[in-house]
């Protein structure tokens, strides 16, 4: 199996900001809407939209950033993710079809990135918790509960890394793989991501959201059944009947919302990719 040992940070802050442009149009849109209707100028509401858009821009840029190196971090400790793939094109522009994902190595890394993302929010928390006293708990009460909070999300991670990939295999053995455009770079396994086959994108994306919204709705109708046995049969019996019909359309709405969100996202990245460059990734045994 093919292992993705590192992304690229320069290249997914650039694909980040990319779509932080869209994501700032409407946004900015919003802005400008809220205050053309509260009176303000047109000049007013003008700067608010390109305040949006910048703002987006910018947010999209670092949080391609932080994630890659979020990833490169913890590939670097536990392995990165191990990837089945089979390939086909010329050599220096291949389509890599993705077959499957390695769930403990998939596992290990959504865990690591979890615990990281806890430990830095902990961090901030601790010590503007010290300056300003936000809570009244002492630092070594605060740092208790930041160790706690690691373990539990580090698990959560853990398990959620390993149920997606799970699902992920599922949805190809469904759907087929996801399929992407790998090109050649200099250095032995450089690989450009240079853009994606958004319809087995989308197909695959559905069929995850479809399973992770049918467990929600199990859940949540289990919590109204839990709730209901201390209350008459007749409100328990209406109460599971309107968590039903909810989860239902609940699963639908998400299904279609997912299947739009990911046609979006793969048409957006290899609009971005064209213009920027793709992100960059790192892979070892890849053959």
């Amino acid at each position: 199996m093919a292992i993705l040992d590192k992304i690229g940070e320069i290249s997914f802050a650039r694909i980040g900001s990319f779509f932080g442009v869209f994501a700032g149009i409407i946004i900015g849109l919003v802005f400008a809407l809220l205050l053309l209707l509260r009176g303000h100028s047109g000049l007013v509401a003008f700067v608010a939209f390109l305040g949006g858009i910048a703002l987006m821009v910018v947010a999209g840029g670092i949080y391609g950033l932080v994630t890659a190196w979020l990833y490169n971090i913890a590939a670097k400790n536990v392995g990165g993710v191990k990837l089945g793939i089979s390939k086909s094109g010329t050599k220096k522009n291949q389509m890599a079809a993705i077959n499957s994902i390695d769930m403990m190595s998939y596992a290990k890394v959504a865990s690591i990135i979890a615990m990281i993302l806890v430990l830095i929010i902990a961090v901030i928390f601790i010590l503007v918790n010290s300056a300003v006293h936000v809570v009244p708990v002492g630092i070594l009460v605060a740092c208790g509960i930041a160790l706690v909070a690691i373990i539990v999300i580090g698990i959560a991670g853990f398990i959620g890394g390993a149920l997606t990939a799970i699902f992920y295999n599922f949805a190809v053995e469904k759907m087929g793989p996801v399929k992407l455009n790998l090109q050649d770079m200099k250095g032995a396994g450089n690989k450009n991501f240079a853009s994606i086959d958004y319809m087995s994108y989308a197909k695959v994306y559905v069929v995850i959201v479809a399973i992770w919204s049918i467990i929600d709705a199990f859940v949540r109708i289990a919590v109204v059944a839990g709730l209901g046995s201390s209350f008459t049969n007749s409100y328990l019996g209406t109460g599971i009947g309107f968590s039903i019909i909810g989860a239902v359309f609940g699963v639908v709405f998400s299904v279609i919302i997912g299947f739009i969100c990911a046609l979006l996202v793969g048409i957006i990245y290899n609009a971005g990719a064209r213009r920027l460059g793709g992100v960059e990734l790192r892979f070892s045994q890849f053959k």
